[in-house]
C-alpha cells in the first residue's frame, strides 16, 4: 500500500489541458496493470482533489507507511520543537562519586562510530543524531575528574519491553530492528555500520558508551549498573535532541523502524502513561488522530513501525495523515518523505 501525493506526468497533463476524468482513467489502469491480482488498494488526490481510487477504506497491511501514522501522533501530542533529553545527575550532595545516566527516549542518541555509520549510509544519511560525546564533554567541564562509584542508568520512562511479541524472531538477526528503551544508543546496536550484534541491556551498553567517552577524557570510572536517582539530586549535565519535527523527518526518510517504536512509546508517556509501553501509545495515537480529524476506521496499530504482520490501515487514512502535512506545525510529514535519488530510503533508487 502507498500513498502518491504527487504525480509529475499528470501535472504535466493537466498544464496541457487534459481533463482529471482522463488522466484519472489512464492512472486507474496502469495502477491496474501494477497492482492487479493483488491484495492492494490505492488513492491518489491533488492538493486535496480526488483523483482515482480503489479500496480506499479497505483495512490492509501498511508496513512501513504505518510509520506517518505514528510521526503524526508524535507530532501532534509533542509538538514540533519538542527536543529529548538524556540527563546525567549526580548520585549524591557535594562532588559527585558517581552519576546516574537517565534515558529521556532520544532515538538519536548516538557514540561516535554510530554518528559515523549513519552519515556513511546513503539511506540514513542527514537524519539527525545527538552524540554521547557531547555529554562527555559537559561532564568533564563541571570539574569531574574520577567517578569510583561508576555510572547507575535509569531507563524507567518507558517499560522493558525491547521487541514487540507480533514481529517475527527473524527481525533481529536480520538487523530490522535493535532492542527499544528509553535509554539507547546507536539504535540498539553494537555494530551500528552492519546492523549486527545487540547487548542485552541496551542501557547497560548506553552506561558503558559513556563510560568509554569519559574515560577518553582521562576521567576514571567505576562499574556500570542499573539504579535510580536519590531524592532531590542534581543535574550534572544534559544533551539534546535536534527538534522532533527534524527528528521525525529523519525517521520518515529512513523508514526508521528503531526510532519509530520510540516515538510510540513517548507518545504514551505525554498521554499519562508511565512507563511509556506500546499499548498506550497506540491508543493515544489514535486519539490523537481522531482529534485532528482523521478517520481511522479499520485501523490497528500493533507497533509504531508497521513491522508487525497484522498492523492493519487504509489508503484513506493514510491520505488524511498526509494532508496534515499542509499545516504548518506538520510540515515534517511531508518534508521527511523520501526522494528519489535524494534522500532516505530511495536516494540509491531511480
Amino acid at each position: 500500500m502507498a500513498p502518491f501525493t504527487d504525480w509529475p506526468h499528470l501535472r504535466q497533463a493537466f498544464t496541457k489541458g487534459e481533463r482529471f476524468a482522463v488522466a484519472g482513467e489512464r492512472l486507474d489502469a496502469a495502477l491496474v496493470r501494477i497492482a492487479g491480482g493483488t491484495d492492494a488498494c490505492w488513492a491518489v488526490d491533488d492538493a486535496g482533489t480526488p483523483i482515482v481510487d480503489h479500496d480506499p477504506d479497505r483495512a490492509l497491511r501498511p508496513a512501513s507507511t504505518l510509520k506517518m501514522v505514528t510521526a503524526a501522533a508524535a507530532l501532534l501530542r509533542l509538538g514540533p520543537d519538542h527536543r529529548f533529553t538524556t540527563a546525567a545527575l549526580s548520585d549524591g550532595s557535594g562532588a559527585p562519586r558517581g552519576l546516574v545516566l537517565v534515558g529521556g527516549g532520544d532515538p538519536g542518541l548516538a557514540t561516535p562510530k554510530g554518528i559515523a555509520a549513519v552519515a556513511g549510509d546513503p539511506e540514513r544519511r542527514g537524519a539527525p543524531t545527538t552524540a554521547l560525546a557531547d555529554l562527555a564533554r559537559r561532564i568533564e567541564e563541571t570539574g569531574v575528574r574520577a567517578l569510583p562509584d561508576g555510572i547507575r542508568v535509569d531507563d524507567t520512562r518507558y517499560d522493558t519491553v525491547r521487541y514487540v511479541d507480533a514481529w517475527p524472531d527473524s527481525y533481529r538477526a536480520t538487523g530490522q530492528v535493535g532492542p527499544v528503551g528509553a535509554l539507547t544508543v546507536d539504535g540498539g546496536w553494537n555494530d551500528p555500520a552492519g546492523r549486527r550484534d545487540t547487548p542485552p541491556d541496551p542501557a547497560i551498553a548506553s552506561g558503558q558508551a559513556l563510560a568509554r567517552l569519559l574515560e577518553a577524557r582521562g576521567i576514571r570510572v567505576g562499574p556500570v549498573t542499573r539504579g535510580s536517582a536519590p531524592a532531590g539530586a542534581r543535574t550534572v549535565a544534559t544533551v539534546q535532541s535536534a527538534p522532533l519535527r527534524e527528528v521525525v523527518a529523519g525517521i520518515l526518510a529512513s523508514s526508521d523502524n528503531h526510532g519509530a517504536e520510540m516515538l510510540l512509546k513517548e507518545v504514551a508517556v505525554d498521554a499519562g502513561t508511565r512507563p511509556g509501553t506500546t499499548e498506550a501509545g497506540a491508543r493515544a495515537a489514535r486519539r490523537a488522530l481522531e482529534r485532528a480529524g482523521v478517520g481511522t476506521d479499520g485501523i490497528v496499530q500493533l507497533d509504531g513501525s508497521g513491522l508487525a504482520r497484522d498492523d492493519r490501515a487504509s489508503c484513506r487514512t493514510l491520505i488524511e495523515v498526509l494532508r496534515l502535512g499542509d499545516r504548518p506545525r506538520l510540515r515534517a510529514l511531508r518534508d521527511g518523505l523520501a526522494v528519489a535519488g535524494e534522500r532516505g530510503t530511495l536516494a540509491p533508487r531511480l
